[in-house]
């Protein structure tokens, strides 16, 4: 897999054309899988259009903050955070939309952090983040043993790359080889800083699964994404287990704020991704010791 970032249109590699970026960016906006805001959509087509208008290096924080939210000249990013704020989410939208909907494209649009510049990739069936993503699809529909196998010829393809691991080791751990899935995962933060924030969910079900509630709850000090509410259901989950039921009903109240039908289809939204019964029970008891009952 090849990563090219560009200021020009005519600098792509071959296989990629601006025309196939422009209906990539369309593809995305257009579907219902990309949870972007409006203004956050705006940032996407901002960017890419300045890209492929050859104007890359003009993209900072304040051009997108005058350009996209209509700030003046005097805007200040230290004391207005509006870009990096919807740019993290953005982020995460584009990251939900490739894995739940978009696993398939040819063309990967991405914009890495600490740089508002967005990079294209061209991807074959056979590249390692095309394989990574199908064995996420096949975790997702309880193809335990195919997810496993996947993530393991996505390893191998590049296993000196650090730039999927974390997504490797993610399907690896709860499909049944926790010991190298979160080998891996540790290794993808010792070495890559932009590591994804999900692989720490990973992180804290090994510790669950080995009933250490205090390390789980260390590592849900490590989430930085309070807009999911998976962060709030696993710090929750864990404080009750602990016994700190005065924190983890805060937590709950965080939780049920972001999910307010989560007591009627908890178990179901659990079970999307914890796949260990064990797991999935004591998260379901912890939640029960705070307050929150399943149904």
């Amino acid at each position: 897999m090849v990563k090219v970032k560009t200021s020009v249109p005519y600098s792509l590699p071959e296989n990629i054309s601006a025309d196939s970026i422009r209906n990539q960016l369309q593809r995305i906006l257009a579907s219902p899988e990309f949870t972007a805001t409006e203004s956050q959509q705006k940032i996407l087509q901002f960017v890419v259009s300045e890209t492929l208008s050859g104007n890359s290096d003009k993209i900072k924080g304040f051009t997108v903050a005058t350009c996209v939210f209509g700030r003046g000249d005097d805007f200040d990013q230290g004391s207005d955070p509006i870009v990096s704020i919807h740019a993290n989410k953005l982020r995460q939208s584009l990251e939900r939309y490739y894995l739940v909907a978009g696993h398939s494209d040819q063309v990967y649009i991405d914009i890495p952090k600490g740089t508002y510049i967005p990079v294209f990739t061209k991807q074959s069936p056979d590249s390692q983040f095309a394989r990574a993503i199908l064995a996420f699809v096949r975790l997702l529909t309880n193809e335990i043993s195919a997810a496993k196998e996947e993530a393991q010829l996505a390893y191998e393809l590049h296993s000196n790359s650090v730039v999927l691991l974390d997504l490797i080791g993610y399907v690896m751990a709860p499909s049944g080889d926790w010991e190298q899935g979160t080998e891996l995962i540790k290794k993808a933060i010792r070495r890559n800083p932009f590591h994804a924030d999900y692989a720490h969910y990973a992180l804290w079900g090994n510790w669950i699964r080995q009933k250490d509630y205090e390390q789980a709850y260390q590592e849900t000090m490590h989430l930085r994404s309070p807009q999911n509410f998976w962060e709030p259901l696993v710090k929750a989950s864990t404080l009750g287990n602990l016994g700190r039921l005065e924190e983890g009903r805060k937590s709950i109240e965080d939780l049920l704020t972001l999910k307010p039908d989560f007591p009627s289809r908890g178990r179901i939204l659990i079970g999307r991704f914890v796949k260990s019964k064990s797991i999935a029970e004591s998260t379901a008891d912890g939640l029960k010791k705070c307050g929150l009952e399943l149904a």
